[in-house]
């Protein structure tokens, strides 16, 4: 065998064995949902976030394996065919996912605005709809800056969300993450606050809870609004939800979307709530249409 085909067959059993795994990894079912993340949390996100690109990667390595002569080997057959069981979870995953949002999009009230044009691919997916006015970062507390987005008749005292974005307590933006959200609460009469915070570890979590309190605490006294809801994803999901629980200005409603509940400082006095997707979703669902009403929570 030449030295060509043999350095293939290894690459395609190097490479089948890592995309393998690395795929299994992000597509397996989660079993303890609210444990502490692993190590193996990191690559899972991408390989899920990315399955697009991770699938271009792959059948790219598996052509280059073939045209180099990988599978004239039983070893390069077997690390070609691997590859091909990667590249089959890597479809159901991206399947798996768009079922997923088919069904949470029919769980939405409101418009849900497509991602379009070149801008999805840079962390801005939505433009602005017709309907709605953003102010991008208006300045709330020293050199801390917030998003506006709101209908453009807004009325007196409309109810307000204040959403807190994600990215692990050291990092992140608003403009990069609920623009869909942002838009179809806006078009349903809400304005949304989205808060800018500072990161670790230049300050601690405690910090950060403090700060999104006194952004709750800015927004009753700037907008008057007839109730405030608290909601964020991950780490703006625990912050959001700590400062509901901690608040001694109450919200009326708080949405954690995938947050880690467990805090540091209180995961002692606190149960963990085990909390599938769909009971998640109809939490989530139940709130909004409570506050719309302007039924009690």
């Amino acid at each position: 065998m030449a030295p060509m085909s043999t350095a293939a067959a290894a690459l395609l059993v190097l490479f089948g064995v890592v995309s393998l795994a690395t795929t299994w990894n992000a597509a397996k079912p989660v079993l303890n949902p609210t444990r502490r993340y692993s190590p193996l949390w990191l690559p899972a996100m991408v390989v899920t976030e990315l399955a697009p690109f991770w699938l271009t990667v792959q059948l790219a390595m598996l052509l280059i394996g073939a045209v180099l002569g990988g599978p004239s080997s039983t070893a390069g057959r077997i690390g070609g065919w691997i590859v091909v069981v990667s590249v089959a979870m890597t479809v159901w995953l991206m399947i798996r996912s768009a079922i997923g949002v088919r069904r949470l999009t029919a769980l939405v009230e409101g418009a849900v605005q497509p991602g379009r044009g070149v801008g999805r691919w840079f962390g801005r997916p939505t433009q602005t709809p017709v309907g709605i006015v953003e102010q991008a970062r208006v300045a709330w507390r020293g050199d801390l800056t917030l998003d506006v987005i709101r209908p453009i008749h807004q009325l007196e005292h409309t109810p307000v969300v204040i959403y807190v974005h994600g990215g692990g307590w050291t990092g992140g933006d608003p403009q990069r993450q609920a623009r869909d959200l942002y838009h179809a609460l806006s078009l349903d009469g809400w304005v949304v606050l989205s808060v800018r915070y500072p990161f670790t570890p230049s300050v601690s979590v405690e910090t950060q809870i403090e700060t999104i309190r006194q952004a709750v605490a800015w927004a009753r006294q700037t907008w008057a609004p007839s109730r405030v809801v608290l909601a964020g994803g991950s780490a703006g999901g625990h912050l959001a939800a700590m400062v509901a629980l901690t608040s001694d200005e109450p919200v009326d409603a708080c949405v954690g979307i995938y947050g880690n509940f467990q805090d540091l400082a209180l995961e002692k006095q606190m149960t963990m709530m085990r909390l599938n997707c769909d009971a998640l979703i109809a939490l989530s669902h139940a709130v909004l249409q409570k506050s719309r009403k302007g039924d009690a929570l």
